[in-house]
């Protein structure tokens, strides 16, 4: 397909892929950006591609395809914030009951419920949980290495507000 070829059908499809792919998705950028990706990908494997019969049709299952996938994506990724929450929520309580001092306890679970979300929920992971650094990045699906180095700024945020003696 030469280029002459590529952006007639550009033109002639291109409006109302988008449109197709809002009708599925009712979310103008995400179907913006699906709809180009497909154009983007058709041009990179324009001599791979044989489509001598009807382009239309090729084109409309695949953005089929694309707007399925990213839904699919999509609710995998809200399914997984929305548990990571209800994790750091049930986590936050438990730092509140098996720490040893009623005040110095809500102190430090309002503390570990300060840092950024992740680092929180890797130091429950850790402290609460007592899961070892691999066991925790399997779960979050994160290298052993990004634990450490969480749980390292953690500590140091810790020692910090509450002085080196309380963490050692």
């Amino acid at each position: 397909m030469d280029a002459s070829t590529f952006e007639d059908i550009f033109r002639e499809h291109y409006k109302v892929l988008c449109l197709q792919a809002f009708a599925m998705l009712d979310d103008h950028p995400a179907a913006k950006d699906l709809v180009q990706a497909l154009f983007a990908d058709l041009w990179e494997r324009r001599n791979e591609i044989d489509i001598r019969k009807d382009v239309g049709s090729y084109l409309w299952i695949s953005i089929k395809n694309r707007c399925i996938t990213y839904q699919r994506n999509k609710a995998n990724h809200e399914k997984k914030v929305a548990e990571h929450e209800m994790e750091q929520r049930e986590a936050s309580e438990e730092i509140r009951l098996k720490a040893d001092g009623p005040d110095i306890s809500d102190k430090l679970a309002a503390a570990i419920y300060d840092m950024p979300a992740r680092r929180s929920l890797i130091f429950q992971l850790v402290y609460i949980e007592g899961l070892p650094y691999q066991q925790a990045a399997e779960r979050l699906s994160i290298s052993k290495n990004s634990i450490k180095t969480q749980i390292k700024i953690g500590l140091q945020y810790l020692r910090l507000k509450f002085g080196r003696l309380m963490l050692e």
